[in-house]
């Protein structure tokens, strides 16, 4: 792993509870994510790349429990509270930028962190998830929301 990946995975270990005690309330962008369930079907497959303490993770499995959620993360503390926040939800310790693992077509709906997006490595991240759902037509969401109180008050 490269030494600023490393540096992240620590980052996040270390600020989890923190991140959890901000991010768990789903005020801020609840509206974006009510949006986003109304996409959602029964007993579809989602995967929640950058899922942090499972917050996402939770909003969708109280919306709708015939759903199947993974949540997908690099650090392990945060792996850690997500299932002790939403223990319905399967989890993965992974670096999003090997999703090559992942079946074809196996998820219905994709939802992706904020935090991706000003990430360099950006087209990188859209070239795979084409791979990932090459058959996907409306049925894939790639759904980001950004919180406006992220740009005002940063995560410190």
């Amino acid at each position: 792993m490269a030494d600023k990946t490393i540096v992240t995975i620590n980052s996040y270990n270390q600020n989890a509870d923190a991140f959890q005690a901000r991010f768990m309330n789903l005020e801020l962008y609840k509206g974006s994510l009510d949006s986003l369930y109304k996409h959602i079907k029964d007993n579809y497959n989602i995967i929640d790349f950058g899922c942090g303490p499972g917050n996402i993770c939770k909003y969708l499995l109280d919306q709708n429990q015939t759903i199947n959620v993974c949540g997908v993360d690099l650090s392990e503390k945060m792996l850690e509270l997500a299932l002790k926040n939403e223990p319905r939800a399967k989890y993965e310790l992974r670096d999003i930028r090997n999703i090559s693992c992942y079946t074809k077509n196996t998820y219905n709906l994709c939802y992706v962190s904020s935090r991706f997006f000003i990430t360099t490595f950006f087209s990188q991240l859209i070239n795979s998830f084409r791979d990932l759902f090459p058959d996907a037509t409306s049925n894939i969401i790639f759904s980001c929301s950004i919180e406006s109180d992220l740009i005002s008050k940063p995560f410190k």
